[in-house]
């Protein structure tokens, strides 16, 4: 045994197990764009419902400014003890003021205006009608013509204003369809 020499290598030169090569973690490419497809679609099935309640908000805005704007010119008929008077132009390109003479028209501000509002306020909302175009809050006697003013949005749904020959205003949905739900009936 001499001059034999046996190399035995380290003690713990065991080889290691190989090692199992596990799947990427997270999400890969297909479920990412399954994922986008899925939510592209949810937004595209929810959109017009958005759109119909942004709508609803502007048509209550609208017939709102509306009738505090005529109850104002009442106060104002009463506390100037003048007439104030209204004009209203209808269609797409409504408009509606409050003066006090009776030439003074919506369709551009003016010096006689105490109020004055326009479609542009109002996106998708269209004043379809007035029974009046135009009238005045007297002090000392009732109003001069009672009106009703029917707004409407692009997608049908309507609410009127109500001005009676005493001068009260009042909001409400007319019957139909697409009345404006959270008014009470006419």
């Amino acid at each position: 045994m001499l001059g034999t020499i046996i190399f035995q290598g380290p003690q713990h030169a065991h080889p290691e197990p190989h090692r199992k090569v596990s799947p990427a973690s997270g999400f890969g490419l297909v479920e990412t764009m399954v994922v986008m497809c899925i939510l592209i679609m949810l937004v595209g099935l929810a959109l017009p419902r958005l759109n119909g309640y942004l709508d609803n908000r502007r048509l209550q805005a609208a017939t709102t400014t509306f009738y505090n704007d005529l109850r104002f010119g009442e106060a104002e008929a009463l506390r100037r003890n003048v007439p104030v008077y209204y004009s209203i132009t209808t269609g797409s390109n409504w408009c509606y003021s409050l003066s006090t003479s009776t030439g003074c028209s919506c369709a551009s501000a003016q010096a006689c205006q105490l109020a004055q509002q326009s479609y542009a306020s109002f996106r998708n909302v269209v004043l379809q009608s007035a029974s009046t175009g135009s009238g005045a809050f007297v002090p000392t006697t009732s109003l001069a013509a009672p009106t009703t003013a029917l707004f409407a949005t692009t997608s049908g749904t309507q609410a009127s204003v109500l001005l009676g020959l005493t001068g009260s205003v009042s909001l409400c949905a007319p019957a139909g369809a697409l009345a404006f739900s959270e008014y009470p009936s006419c």
